[in-house]
């Protein structure tokens, strides 16, 4: 029994250590930029050719030379043909205009697989994060780039960077608001701060290998957060467990106190009842005499 037990053990822990090299090895073939026809420069939204078309070649991202896991993709803005706005602000042609996202092997999946923000490429899945553009993008030429180990996407022109912001799943029934790319405005926005992986930090790190990469500058924050955001919130957790410990001892120590003081009382309780047990017992034992 004992050696079935061991061979069936032996083959679940294969069967595991299979499935998690699958996952990790995943890599797609190619990425896409698919969005409104406006970042593809075309004015007319209703566009049914290009943008959010997985099935065309012309919009895939080309790895960057000499970089590991970095990817980029050139396009150019265009105004769109009706600014006039809707009360709806889904159907806002301006809020439309600068909406995207990052898919994994497209035109062989379709929407299967979509950058979820700060998610690695492995755990990419249907209805995962669309970005809008918030910042000053000019009808001009820009340029998206991408890391797909990190679930990271920036765009940059005119060598700065263009603010982004985040539907961090784009299921109809999560929330439809756009947020900073932060972690504090993901988490604001109803999630719960385990499931969303995103790191300020790093990927305030990724922009600005990007801003090198186009002779911009190097920036110190970004306008959803900064990099000393973890730093921040770790201090914080610090802090409130020191309180909490505080507390704690504290608490031991009344806790204590209290028992102190109702010790003797305690005591004295004991003593008479063992008082009247022996005053009975003696009682007993002159009756029976």
């Amino acid at each position: 029994m004992k050696k079935v037990i061991k061979k069936v053990a032996t083959v679940a822990a294969a069967v595991s250590m299979a499935a998690a090299m699958s996952v990790s090895a995943f890599a797609a073939d190619f990425y896409q930029f698919v969005g409104n026809p406006n970042l593809f420069g075309d004015a007319d939204q209703g566009n049914d050719k290009i943008g959010w078309v997985t099935t065309l070649d012309t919009q895939n991202f080309t790895a960057v030379d000499g970089q590991d896991d970095l990817y980029s993709f050139t396009s150019t803005y265009a105004l769109p043909s009706d600014q006039t706005p809707n009360e709806d602000p889904k159907k806002d042609p301006m809020e439309l205009s600068r909406q995207f996202k990052v898919l994994a092997d497209g035109q062989e999946f379709a929407w299967n697989y979509q950058m979820c923000l700060g998610i690695p490429e492995s755990a990419w899945a249907d209805n995962q994060s669309q970005f809008k553009v918030v910042g000053d993008l000019q009808p001009a030429e820009y340029k998206v780039y991408m890391n797909p180990t990190k679930g990271f996407v920036c765009l940059i022109q005119n060598k700065k960077n263009v603010e982004l912001n985040v539907r961090y799943h784009s299921k109809d029934e999560e929330s439809w608001n756009f947020v900073a790319l932060s972690k504090k405005a993901i988490v604001g926005d109803g999630y719960e701060e385990s499931t969303v992986y995103f790191d300020d930090k790093a990927y305030l790190e990724f922009v600005n290998q990007c801003l090198e990469l186009e002779g911009g500058e190097k920036i110190t924050a970004l306008a959803g957060g900064s990099s000393d955001d973890a730093k921040v919130s770790d201090d914080k957790k610090e802090t409130k467990a020191d309180e909490k410990t505080t507390e704690a001892k504290k608490d031991n120590k009344d806790d204590k106190k209290d028992s102190n003081n109702t010790m003797p009382i305690v005591l004295v309780v004991v003593a008479v009842v063992v008082i009247a047990v022996i005053a009975v017992v003696v009682s007993k034992s002159k009756k029976s005499n």
